[in-house]
């Protein structure tokens, strides 16, 4: 059911209804205060639209009718003194409410200042220690891969042997290979490359280091190349790139570096055990070492950057 007055949902023990028009209403809109509605006969209740009409010259209501008009309006006149007192009592509660915030504005504002000035001191809390657990995880990651090695833009070949490939490579650069040394090979997904790297997992950190050893040396002695042409006829003339295996998050950290290496005039960025070196030169004995961002952050602050 819904009031006639406000067209909302209307429930019984709010119900006023008219016994002349038969309209339902809340009784709160149609004038009437909690203590009336208590008291007021609702068997001769008449709405206000009602006794209107009731008073007009054009209507000649009942005597009956009169003396409930007469016994409602006086009640009506008290609602409605009512509502006016509610209306004026309850504005001056709010002026009051205003004037005590405009005098205390200040101290108001001050504590609400140091309130968000906790709150933010408490969320760079809580970023230092993500940060430092990223850089755990990081870290942890790249350990568990300090026996395996990157084999960057080796082409692919429809049903490629992933081991026998590694193993022509490692042949080519000077490799003595045993059985088991190379204990799992595979290509993986890479956002930077056309060619899906090799990752191949060696027996011994200790093999790897030779295999980077070795690769370098034969640079040295190949004008500092190794194709892929050299290693099977039938591959592209393309180059091939060994490196050591280190997490995405460190090569994007990389990648910094050699930008920032470039435009410094830097000569030397290499990777090494999982940490990257930058140097200027030669003949320069200093190098900077990094193992997350906030050791280059640190870097740059340092150094002006």
């Amino acid at each position: 059911m819904f009031c006639y007055t406000c067209n909302t949902n209307l429930y019984s023990e709010d119900e006023l209804k008219c016994t002349e028009c038969k309209h339902s209403s809340h009784y709160n809109c149609v004038g009437q205060t909690g203590a009336n509605f208590r008291n007021i006969n609702k068997l001769k209740y008449s709405c206000p639209s009602c006794k209107q009409k009731s008073a007009s010259p054009d209507h000649k209501p009942k005597s009956t009718d009169e003396k409930q008009i007469q016994q409602v309006q006086p009640g009506a006149k008290q609602q409605q003194l009512g509502s006016q007192t509610d209306r004026d009592f309850f504005e001056e509660k709010f002026r009051a409410m205003e004037t005590l915030i405009q005098k205390n504005k200040e101290e108001i504002i001050k504590s609400l200042e140091e309130l968000v000035k906790g709150l933010e001191n408490k969320l760079l809390e809580k970023e230092k220690i993500i940060e430092q657990m990223e850089e755990r995880i990081d870290m942890m990651e790249n350990k568990d891969r300090n026996q395996n090695i990157e084999i960057g833009n080796f082409p692919e070949t429809k049903g490629e042997n992933y081991i026998g490939c590694v193993q022509e490579i490692g042949n080519k650069i000077g490799i003595v290979i045993n059985p088991g040394d190379i204990q799992v090979a595979h290509r993986v997904n890479s956002r930077t490359q056309s060619t899906r790297p090799i990752i191949a997992q060696l027996g011994s950190r200790f093999q790897r280091n030779q295999w980077l050893m070795k690769y370098k040396e034969y640079k040295k002695k190949n004008d500092n190349k190794l194709k892929a042409k050299k290693i099977n006829g039938n591959l592209p003339d393309t180059m091939i790139y060994l490196q050591e295996h280190i997490t995405v998050k460190r090569k994007i950290l990389l990648k910094k570096i050699k930008d920032h290496a470039k435009i410094q005039h830097f000569k030397y960025v290499w990777v090494h055990e999982g940490a990257i070196f930058m140097k200027k030169g030669d003949d320069d004995n200093k190098s900077f070492k990094f193992y997350s961002e906030r050791d280059w952050e640190n870097y740059k602050t340092k150094n002006g950057f």
